[in-house]
């Protein structure tokens, strides 16, 4: 059977349609690849007051684009800070008003600027259950769920919680569910001895799984009298840990003698050099202020992004120094003391769930 050859005019008909195919395929394929980022779930933040790219032209309307889109490099810094003008915070600076250094270098420029409140949230509530806690103990566990239950934000934020003695207790994995982790910091029970630093370098390796493609803030609240009997690691490698992971780490000492302990300089030195600060409530109603407090802080953080000029994976220590300034008037700024730079090596060949115990790398139910 012969096939009748095609017209003249059938061709110029195949002429004028095939650009109108190629230009749907074209639009077809576009928006596939960016339903993505269109139905990504994450929460517009109005009037462009999100954590955003500074080479972004960003306007307050529909078309913007979503702030929450940053990807994370491995040759980015992620530095979380207060700035406090007599103790009072301050919440109306602009990236124009912020100094970076790096390594005693300038930074020339941030690549994201904005609020905490802005970020995501991965928090772990760390709890000494150790036979060394006292009577207060139960008062603690309520005012720490009570916490928990005001800052973990639904849908954005997600917590877990974790009991320590001479080994870490995961009872509760990452949710966002206040009922789940109030179940969790009630199934705290008391055992054993005192491995802090064991189980915050686990807690620090647990925060660094999460995710790291956008930025998001990563912190650790500690309640315990800072002794510790058990460990394999020492303070420095667990403030190390905790640097390279961009932890933040608050303290509340359960020491209720009246006077300074060991374990209180060690719960300074850990919230001093990760950016965060360390209480020591006297009483019951001093514990619940302490929560307050931390809440209060975190909610009136910066959070800014930037490339070193020199960056390099060596596994070095690089000392960081923000100056923040409005109107000639220089402010109080409290942040980490630095970081290490990653190394190259362990990058390419340790698996991001390396180095944490079991007990603390359960999978994450909602993902």
């Amino acid at each position: 059977m012969k096939f009748p050859r095609p017209t003249q005019n059938a061709f110029s008909v195949w002429l004028l349609i095939l650009p109108l195919l190629i230009a749907l395929g074209t639009s077809t394929s576009f928006s596939q690849e960016c339903a993505g980022c269109l139905n990504s779930g994450v929460p517009a933040t109005p009037n462009g007051s999100g954590f955003r790219s500074s080479n972004l032209s960003f306007t307050p309307s529909s078309s913007a684009p979503d702030p929450w889109t940053i990807r994370k490099r491995v040759d980015e810094v992620t530095v979380f800070f207060t700035v406090t003008n007599r103790h009072k915070f301050v919440d109306d600076l602009g990236e124009e008003d912020v100094n970076v250094t790096d390594d005693r270098k300038p930074v020339p420029r941030l690549s994201a600027f904005g609020h905490e409140r802005d970020l995501p949230l991965r928090m772990g509530l760390m709890v000494d259950t150790s036979n060394s806690i006292h009577y207060r103990f139960r008062f603690e566990q309520e005012a720490a769920t009570r916490f928990l239950q005001k800052i973990v934000r639904r849908e954005m934020d997600r917590a877990f919680v974790v009991g320590f003695s001479d080994h870490a207790n995961l009872t509760q994995d990452y949710t966002d569910d206040p009922g789940q982790l109030a179940a969790g910091v009630s199934a705290l029970k008391s055992e054993g001895g005192t491995a802090l630093y064991d189980a915050l370098r686990s807690a620090c390796g647990k925060l660094a799984s999460a995710g790291d493609n956008v930025p998001m803030a990563r912190t650790l609240v500690v309640l315990s009298d800072g002794d510790d009997n058990a460990s394999k690691a020492t303070l420095e490698q667990t403030i190390e840990n905790a640097q390279r992971h961009e932890v933040t780490i608050y303290t509340i000492s359960t020491n209720n003698s009246g006077t300074i302990r060991p374990g209180d300089k060690v719960l300074k030195e850990l919230a001093l050099q990760t950016g965060g600060r360390m209480f020591t409530p006297n009483s019951a109603k001093e514990v619940v202020k302490a929560f307050a407090s931390i809440e209060d802080e975190m909610r009136n953080r910066y959070a800014l992004s930037y490339r070193p000029t020199d960056f390099a994976e060596n596994g070095r220590y690089r000392r960081i120094e923000i100056i923040a300034r409005k109107l000639k008037k220089r402010f109080h700024v409290h942040a980490r003391k630095g970081y290490y730079a990653p190394l190259a090596e362990f990058r390419e060949l340790v698996p991001p769930q390396a180095g944490i115990p079991a007990d603390l790398n359960t999978p994450d139910q909602r993902h």
